[in-house]
């Protein structure tokens, strides 16, 4: 199956993130936030049914971290976030329909720069990628982009979401595309872009697994992973 974006909520400088709309059961939700948190350890927490962290990475006063749900259940309340009590911090919430229900997440990668890399190449084609880039800084109003390689090695359509043109001190995008239907050998890499970085980024790249394409109607599946034959064929009626 193909991933697509159902619906996201309006991120805001909390740590009580809402969904666009009520969940449909099945789903993968993604959670993205950051901090300016001092502590120099992994300072989130979450709360809520199911919700794992794909993957972390920061320092004092600039953390930042993902989190995933996998096949949720409908109209779910949202998770609710916890950093240790920091001053600042930013938190949101995107539903894609088109996941694995069970083990969903792939390959994963972080960086104390502006560019991460996966860990390697996707296991299967059609991945969901998403990435996040964040930073403390008093630059008002900064320019902000981010671009993907696929498994392809060729560039992904993004789909971002960002506090371009908020004030200091946090500044994040967070931004997700789909990869290619033909599975690739290149890790997935993601590039933070801005007018100026005054401390350096973290960033932050997942890839998440798509749902199985069902059989076509009126065919069986063989064992061992062979095609597909006609139950015609296979019960002997030409």
């Amino acid at each position: 199956m193909t991933y697509a974006l159902v619906s996201h909520g309006t991120p805001g400088t909390n740590l009580a993130p809402a969904f666009g709309q009520p969940t449909t059961a099945g789903n993968l939700l993604l959670c993205f936030v950051t901090t300016d948190s001092s502590s120099a350890t992994n300072p989130f927490t979450i709360t809520g049914t199911g919700w794992t962290q794909a993957a972390v990475t920061g320092g004092s006063f600039n953390w930042g971290a993902l989190f995933y749900r996998a096949n949720c259940g409908a109209s779910e309340s949202a998770p609710t976030l916890g950093d240790g009590g920091a001053g600042a911090h930013w938190s949101g919430l995107a539903e894609f329909s088109g996941g694995a229900t069970s083990s969903p997440l792939d390959k994963t990668g972080t960086a104390a720069g502006a560019t991460a890399t996966a860990s390697g190449a996707d296991s299967a084609a059609g991945d969901l990628v998403a990435g996040l880039g964040f930073w403390d800084g008093a630059t008002n109003a900064p320019n902000l982009g981010m671009t993907m390689t696929g498994s392809q090695n060729t560039a992904l359509t993004v789909t971002t979401l960002s506090n371009t043109g908020g004030a200091p001190p946090l500044f994040y995008i967070f931004g997700w595309a789909v990869n290619s239907a033909s599975l690739g050998a290149t890790a997935n890499s993601v590039t933070v872009t801005a007018d100026q970085f005054e401390n350096s980024p973290g960033t932050i790249i997942t890839s998440f697994l798509a749902a199985a394409t069902p059989p076509a109607p009126g065919t069986a599946k063989a064992a061992g992973g062979e095609p597909a034959t006609p139950w015609f064929v296979s019960a002997g009626i030409c």
